[in-house]
């Protein structure tokens, strides 16, 4: 099979909005562009991502193309094909969690982060595949089975929002709605070559998402490039968007920390062909006059007594499922359903007695004090943001664990963090080069200054 893997301006959110303007393409070219390389790259036999394609993608598209001709654009982004993870709710399109149970259920209305993009006028392309309910991160669903990595097919795209990752990697939409409750959206994003954001917590609305967690939940935005994460954004936040890319510091005035190990549950790699890369690039970056201050991932003990998924997940999913209209009524009911086996061990362990509230207040604490933690160590250090391999390893092979991911300092604290790709390196276990990513944290609330800093990062990686 030819590679999978796109490039090109109509890869990108930036690239789509500068040809729809110039009239170079339509958004009904650039909805069957989607539809074509879905056709030869996906289905069973290949990518696997996609779960639904929009019925009326054409007919949304047409309807953007008459806009534009009449001078009534909803916007710069009006005319551009997105895809939607299919655990967020589509009015009138199945929302299937990735699961056989749900299969059949068609919300009502949409999701109000995927309102806010038709209102910005984007076509919905497809539905994309995930973990059951975003209960893990192998990739693999049991309505569709695993993914494959547009770079190597051999190889994962992790999760849960693998097909988010594929759609925007292999081309068929330039931009792709995800979750993150413990590396959800970076995690895939690192392992396919695309860039991601994981808002600040709270940025962006839940309603109409499957939970996890609450506390730790977010939606955010795939695309190609920082620039189309700066332009999703303000959709996605039902703000004007302005198809001007603002203007860029000086390299030498950023300051950023530099953590190499020490953030990931297991799998540290101290050495190996992503860590050189991760050198190369803060090479390039000092050389380029950035600040850089290494520095040691704040204690383990913090880390590790920060999670809250298993407290929160039985409540939550229970006030999901209450509502009219689902296959199944509670979290106990769900546990008896089909799900892939890393699903059911995923939820197993949220199968837990509801938490004592001295048991979430310790957590919350624990929680609030690697925040703090972070907030000194910035203030501090006076650092912009922290950079760190977004994981220490390329993608394994399909149903091989992914190790080294150095995704929870953010998930914990609730801060903004950006999936930045590095480029491809070649792995230890394959001939076929592979992406790696580098994630910036940054402070709570600072997310478009997050994306300032990346977009004068990204020129600067050395090729």
């Amino acid at each position: 099979m030819a590679s999978a893997v796109a490039h090109g301006p109509l890869s990108t959110v930036e690239g789509c909005v500068a040809a729809l303007a110039s009239g170079e393409v339509t958004a009904v070219d650039l909805v069957r562009r989607g539809l074509e390389r879905i056709e030869r790259f996906d289905g069973p036999a290949g990518l696997n991502a996609i779960i639904t394609v929009a019925d009326d993608a054409l007919t949304q598209a047409k309807a953007s193309d008459e806009r534009r001709a009449a001078r009534r654009l909803l916007g710069p982004l009006d005319g551009v094909p997105y895809t939607v993870k299919d655990n967020i709710e589509t009015a009138e399109l199945r929302t299937t969690h990735g699961t056989t149970l749900f299969a059949g259920w068609v919300p009502e209305q949409d999701a109000p982060i995927v309102a806010r993009l038709r209102q910005a006028g984007m076509v919905l392309l497809a539905k994309v595949s995930l973990d059951d309910y975003a209960g893990a991160c192998w990739g693999e669903s049991s309505l569709l089975g695993p993914m494959r990595n547009p770079y190597d097919p051999t190889r994962m795209v992790g999760g849960s929002s693998g097909g988010s990752a594929v759609a925007v990697a292999a081309g068929y939409a330039p931009l792709s709605l995800g979750t993150d409750t413990g590396g959800s959206l970076r995690i895939p994003a690192a392992l396919c070559g695309v860039a991601t954001l994981r808002p600040t917590a709270g940025l962006l609305p839940l309603s109409g998402i499957f939970p996890r967690s609450p506390s730790q939940d977010v939606v955010g935005p795939m695309a190609a490039t920082v620039e189309g994460l700066r332009l999703s954004l303000a959709a996605l936040r039902g703000l004007p968007v302005s198809a001007s890319p603002p203007s860029l510091p000086d390299p030498s005035g950023l300051r950023l920390g530099v953590v190499e190990g020490g953030l990931a549950i297991w799998g540290d790699e101290p050495e190996g062909p992503v860590l050189r890369r991760f050198r190369e690039v803060v090479t390039a970056l000092r050389t380029a006059g950035v600040t850089l201050v290494p520095m040691a991932a704040p204690p383990r003990q913090l880390l590790d007594d920060s999670p809250v998924i298993a407290l929160e997940a039985r409540t939550a999913i229970d006030a999901y499922l209450a509502r009219t209209g689902m296959p199944v009524g509670s979290f106990a009911e769900l546990l008896t359903t089909p799900m892939t086996s890393y699903v059911r061990r995923g939820l197993g362990w949220e199968d837990v007695p509801l938490p004592e509230p001295t048991e979430l207040a310790a957590r919350y604490a624990a929680r609030l004090a690697l925040r703090e933690y972070t907030h000194c160590l910035l203030a501090e250090q006076q650092l912009d943001a922290v950079l760190y391999p977004s994981a220490q390893q390329v993608a394994t092979r399909i149903g091989v664990e992914q190790p080294g991911v150095f995704t929870r300092w953010s998930e914990h604290t609730g801060q903004p963090a950006l999936g930045l790709p590095l480029g491809l390196v070649a792995p230890e276990d394959g001939n076929t080069p592979l992406p790696c990513s580098a994630e910036l944290l940054g402070p709570l609330g600072a997310d478009e200054r997050l994306l300032t800093i990346a977009a004068t990062i990204e020129p600067l990686l050395p090729s």
